[in-house]
């Protein structure tokens, strides 16, 4: 075995392959990963009968072995709310928000209504639109468009492991 001399081109190549597969297939928990820096700093080969396949099973290893070490932070998507209400369901609407781990960003006056800005993850808002009518009698609107992503709660985390 060699550790000591650069790695053959066949063999990086095969290992970065099987690494960026490894991060598109998702690792551990079968999402796609996001923010990962992976670092080849070698291996070791016989030069008489270097094995592309072995080095493939070395890098998936690692991979999973550097995912583990490295700890996971599943990501779900948050979504930006804008609420119009009438001020008297303005409560409802700020107690349910909390209920769905919304975070209210402002609020405001247009015209008789008051509008709500917040985010949410989406996993909470499926239904929304019917507990939004039960909450204004049918009064108040909402539009919703992706934000961002953010670290779900270890619940949601535990239910995937």
């Amino acid at each position: 075995p060699n550790c000591g001399d650069a790695l053959p081109p066949e063999l990086l190549a095969a290992a970065l392959e099987t690494l960026q597969q490894q991060g598109e297939g998702g690792g551990l928990l079968g999402f796609p990963l996001m923010n990962v820096r992976i670092t080849v700093i070698g291996g070791n080969f016989d030069q008489t009968n270097p094995n592309p396949i072995a080095f493939r099973m070395a890098a998936a290893d690692a991979f999973n072995k550097g995912l583990r070490e490295a700890g996971i932070v599943l990501l779900e998507p948050i979504m930006r709310l804008e609420i119009t209400t009438p001020e008297e369901h303005l409560g409802d609407f700020v107690a349910d928000l909390q209920k769905r781990r919304g975070i209210i960003t402002r609020t405001h006056s247009r015209g008789k209504n008051t509008v709500l800005d917040a985010l949410a993850p989406l996993s909470e808002l499926f239904g929304y639109s019917s507990a939004m009518r039960g909450l204004s009698q049918g009064r108040a609107t909402c539009t919703m468009e992706p934000s961002t992503y953010g670290p779900a709660p270890e619940s949601v985390l535990e239910g995937f492991v």
